[in-house]
Parts: structure tokens; C-alpha cells; sequence
């Protein structure tokens, strides 16, 4: 409701998306203005909404102030591990709120 109240309030700060993909995975993104983070889980994480760290099994990472096309995935760079690891616990956030 803030938001609807005034397009200028922010209320988290990122965006959430969800895709599903063959093979039974289910892809959660987070954006920011300037990353976008897409971790691929099992789609029974998706059922049970009982999300761990250890179910990613695979992820990607963009930076758009570099990568405005997306097309280096910089999730295995060292240098975005502290921020991978924040927007994994804002993901694990979403996955703990009531439905």
C-alpha cells in the first residue's frame, strides 16, 4: 500500500521473480537497481517453501552497471561473494514469510 500511496516509497529495496525451468528446477531472482541474482532450486522448494542454502544448484549473477546484456555470469567471482551471500539471505527472507 505505500507504494500505491507514493511511486517514490521503497518498502525492501529488490524485486522478486520466479520461473520455472525443464527438469524440475524453479528459478527465484532478486533485482536490485544494479544486480540481478537468479538461484535455481528443486520446484519441491517451491512446494514446501522450506528453503536451505545447500538446495541452490545453481546460480547466476549479473551486474548491470558492468553487464547491462547479461551475458558474464558472475556468480563463481570471488569479488561477489559477499553480495551473493546477502541476496541468498534475502531470498531465504522471502521463502520465511507467511503466505
Amino acid at each position: 500500500m505505500p507504494v500505491l500511496k507514493d511511486p517514490r516509497a521503497q518498502i525492501r529495496g529488490f524485486a522478486m521473480s520466479q520461473y520455472p525451468r525443464r527438469g524440475n528446477l524453479m528459478g527465484y531472482a532478486i533485482r536490485t537497481e544494479r544486480y540481478r541474482m537468479v538461484a535455481w532450486v528443486p520446484i519441491s522448494v517451491a512446494e514446501t517453501r522450506d528453503f536451505k542454502s545447500a538446495d541452490i544448484e545453481c546460480v547466476e549473477l549479473y551486474d548491470y552497471a558492468i553487464d547491462p546484456l547479461e551475458k558474464t555470469n558472475q556468480a563463481k567471482n570471488p569479488e561477489y561473494r559477499k553480495l551473493l551471500k546477502d541476496l541468498e539471505r534475502k531470498l531465504s527472507g522471502f521463502f520465511r514469510q507467511p503466505r
